[in-house]
């Protein structure tokens, strides 16, 4: 499936579609497909998560998560749920409304020791103070750096006093020679804020 999404590479005017295609079996085989396999078996990158996540979970710190598509935020949910048995706060996406975003940060920094807040990048840019997360994962990632920074701030802003730790796991081609969607897309985004660093810092 993902080599017949390649050769839309020759039709232009299906380029953007393919591409979205192959960030979304990146993310998760299940958004473009459902199986009967297990979610954690068919998925590289939510495996890697998921060390991560058993690394804070040792540390009894907390994360946010930030994943675009509604469905990979339920499944992502669900997983990490029936995996450290908890019950998660509600994510944050454009489906919340303020009140429902408050009582899930309340949620989240109320429960003492380990807990995960799943966002959508979006949605989580602006107006959103969550300082008792000191881990930040990159699900999925913006095409634009400005939103992910933005995103990210949320962990650092005043009142945070522990280090900050961010996490890019990246579904990464076997073949060195050709490199993967997000492999291509991490290239991007860091080339991108190395030009903003460059055009903004002082001679």
């Amino acid at each position: 499936y993902y080599r017949a999404l390649l050769r839309l590479r020759h039709h232009p005017g299906m380029a953007l579609a393919a591409l979205q295609k192959l960030l979304m079996v990146s993310a998760h085989p299940s958004l473009i497909q459902q199986t009967q396999d297990d979610p954690i078996d068919t998925c590289p990158k939510l495996r890697k998560t998921l060390e991560i996540l058993d690394m804070i979970y040792e540390k009894q710190e907390k994360a946010i998560i930030f994943a675009g598509y509604l469905q990979l935020q339920d499944l992502l949910g669900e997983i990490i749920e029936n995996r450290f048995n908890l019950r998660l706060p509600s994510a944050i996406n454009g489906k919340a409304s303020s009140g429902v975003r408050l009582k899930a940060i309340d949620d989240f920094e109320a429960t003492p020791g380990f807990n995960v807040l799943i966002i959508s990048p979006k949605a989580g840019g602006v107006g959103l103070n969550i300082t008792a997360a000191n881990h930040v994962i990159c699900y999925t990632r913006p095409w634009n750096p400005a939103v992910e920074n933005q995103a990210i701030d949320r962990a650092y802003r005043i009142g945070q006093e522990r280090t900050v730790t961010v996490h890019y796991p990246v579904a990464s081609s076997m073949d060195p020679e050709v490199p993967s969607v997000e492999d291509k897309l991490d290239k991007l985004l860091n080339l991108k804020k190395e030009l903003l660093a460059d055009f903004i810092r002082p001679t």
